[in-house]
């Protein structure tokens, strides 16, 4: 999963070398990103200075500061899991 979060980033930054906002809920992802040369500081909210922001799906606290964001140039990274699927779908795994 770590080259395609790399490659992800990577590609939603899009050459720019503005810093890669990782929300505090996925910090494990910041280190990782680190490790491969961007970078990347831990955000509780969305910081409209980063060139990209990695958070979760589950809440739409900042939808409406995500899609501005968006909107005007920033990447947007959101990780979530189909968990009513996968509850329906064991055999799956």
């Amino acid at each position: 999963m770590g080259p395609f979060l790399l490659n992800a980033v990577r590609w939603l930054a899009g050459g720019q070398t503005g810093k890669v906002g990782v929300n505090t809920s996925l910090k494990d992802l910041c280190p990782l990103l680190s490790e491969h040369g961007l970078e990347c500081s831990l955000e509780p909210h969305l910081n409209v200075n980063l060139g990209v922001y990695c958070c979760k799906a589950y809440s739409d606290k900042e939808a409406k500061q995500l899609q501005e964001f968006v909107a005007e140039g920033g990447g947007l990274l959101i990780g979530g899991q189909s968990w009513w699927w996968a509850w329906f779908s064991p055999s799956n795994f």
